[in-house]
């Protein structure tokens, strides 16, 4: 019996030749590849995408604490590359209560200019009758132990600076930690502020006015009013290069500004890095008298 014509150009119909054979495969492989290089680089992009926003949340976090420390800084006492040491307004301590009334005079310590009541002691004012307060009469020897709570660091008069902090850069745990210390006692021990900071270093700028003084040495040398880390190297009558420690008291009391730079990579697999440069102006530190 003879199979149906449609039959027979089903089963006797040609088949592909190599060529076609080879031409295929070579279009399925190529859109293959299209596809696999699409899926690829979607992954990639996500995954660094990720990896950038892991890296943008870690700096936030940690900039929120390390600006609420610097917005209370009063004056410099130690500064370097990744060190940098500081006084801190008198409500940080722990012990510091803002709705007590230390002085009696009936206004909180919130409220109050003077916490401990020693501004307006009779010492303090200029002779001429006027009662305009004059720091150089100051009755104490060391005058950061008195007066309105901006210049005064005793504020419960142990004879003794109330709180210190530290930020410094562990380049071997790639970590900024912070430690404080009150009443001029032992740290408190180190917090990490941020992790994952593969690049770290600060940099200090500051102007001169007349509240800090007259500076001795070579300062200021193109006028403009400003101090870089050169010149601030320079406050203390022997020249020095910038990037050098600023400790001695005529080198740090005229900082200002704080510049800092870090690069954080949230993902160690991953070569994705946050570059963060930011200046900080604690309003305190240019405003607070400073004293040896």
């Amino acid at each position: 019996m003879r199979r149906p014509a449609a039959h027979r150009s089903f089963f006797y119909g040609r088949g592909l030749t190599l060529a076609e054979l080879v031409v295929t495969s070579f279009v399925i492989g190529l859109m293959a590849v299209v596809v696999s290089l699409f899926v690829t680089q979607t992954v990639r992009s996500l995954t660094r995408g990720s990896a950038r926003q892991q890296g943008q949340d870690l700096v936030r976090h940690g900039m929120v604490i390390l600006e609420r420390d610097f917005n209370d800084m009063t004056e410099i006492r130690q500064a370097d590359l990744t060190t940098l040491e500081f006084y801190m307004d008198s409500r940080r301590a722990p012990w510091y209560n803002p709705d007590a009334d230390v002085d009696g005079d009936g206004l909180s310590n919130r409220s109050d200019p003077d916490d401990d009541g020693d501004a307006l002691e009779a010492g303090w004012f200029d002779g001429d009758g006027r009662g305009i307060l004059s720091f150089a009469n100051a009755p104490s020897a060391v005058p950061w132990r008195e007066g309105f709570d901006l210049d005064d660091d005793d504020e419960n008069g142990d004879t003794k600076r109330d709180v210190i902090c530290r930020y410094r850069y562990v380049a071997s745990s790639q970590a900024i930690v912070a430690d404080y210390r009150y009443d001029e006692g032992v740290w408190t021990g180190e917090k990490t502020i941020l992790t994952r900071v593969t690049n770290f270093v600060f940099d200090y700028r500051g102007s001169l006015d007349t509240l800090q003084g007259v500076p001795v040495g070579a300062a200021d040398t193109n006028n403009d009013r400003l101090l870089n880390w050169d010149e601030m190297e320079d406050l203390d009558g022997t020249p020095g290069p910038g990037g050098t420690i600023l400790t001695n008291f005529n080198e740090r009391r005229y900082i200002t500004i704080v510049s800092i730079n870090l690069r954080v990579k949230a993902n160690p697999k991953i070569d994705v890095l946050t570059p963060i440069r930011t200046e900080m102006s604690p309003p305190l530190l240019a405003t607070k008298r400073k004293y040896p």
